[in-house]
């Protein structure tokens, strides 16, 4: 069984839902970064349904990933309490950014793309520390290695997926992003 560092490819690791770019990388990543970020989505969409039928057939994987997310989101609170209020307000900004599609309200939709992506920083941030505590970082890596295994029970290809995100997630670590603006 490889062991694989917190990829981003499990849904325990969103604890903060972004208000969404789908399937958008950000413009302001190098044209190979964002390359590698459609095919990093393009596995991610063979993997989902792999990962939905092993946490189906493995209700304890389900329940495992419940507890974990909510001692993260508890351990994230305990630091910073004033993060629930930013949570809070994120999901009653999707709301927002949907009435604003409506209205074609340009301005507002990008203003509203900028407060939660600043407050996604904050929380994903927060999530990070978080995730330091080695009782949470232990637990997180038993549940991915739990599924993981369950999923290539469903589909041997799995691991195949799982390495090639795996790979090109540590490229994208790997580039250089044209420095921070």
């Amino acid at each position: 069984m490889k062991s694989f560092c917190m990829v981003a490819l499990f849904s325990l690791t969103a604890v903060a839902m972004p208000l969404s770019l789908a399937g958008q990388a950000p413009p302001q990543l190098p044209d190979s970064v964002q390359r590698m970020v459609r095919q990093l989505e393009v596995l991610e969409t063979r993997l989902g349904p792999i990962e939905q039928m092993a946490l189906a057939t493995a209700p304890e994987l389900t329940e495992m990933s419940s507890q974990i997310q909510g001692d993260v989101v508890v351990r994230m609170l305990e630091m910073y309490p004033s993060l629930s209020d930013g949570m809070d307000r994120l999901m009653f900004m999707e709301e927002e950014k949907v009435a604003a599609q409506q209205a074609a309200n340009v301005g507002r939709i990008e203003q509203l793309m900028a407060q939660g992506s600043a407050l996604n920083d904050s929380i994903q941030a927060a999530r990070d520390e978080a995730l330091q505590d080695e009782a949470l970082r232990t637990r997180l890596r038993e549940y991915q290695e739990a599924l993981v295994v369950q999923m290539i029970a469903i589909d041997p290809n799995a691991e195949l997926i799982i390495d090639e995100m795996t790979a090109l997630n540590a490229r994208i670590e790997a580039a250089d992003l044209g420095g921070d603006e």
